[in-house]
């Protein structure tokens, strides 16, 4: 958010607009922002993949 606005935004303020707007565009945020879901245990494999440049991702999430 730009600066001038932080004050209007405190933590709770910001996690509640969130998770509204995920409640909302939750979904085309997952088919065009998150590239990759994996399974929390290959989380370490993936991070070297991306550390070694084998791996291209926009944004990767891990499954728990």
């Amino acid at each position: 958010m730009p600066r001038g606005l932080a004050q209007a935004w405190d933590r709770r303020r910001l996690c509640d607009e969130t998770l509204k707007l995920l409640a909302v565009h939750g979904e085309q945020i997952r088919r065009h922002l998150i590239t990759d879901v994996v399974p929390f245990e290959e989380g370490a494999t993936v991070m070297t993949e991306l550390a070694q440049r084998r791996r291209s991702t926009i944004q990767a999430v891990f499954a728990m």
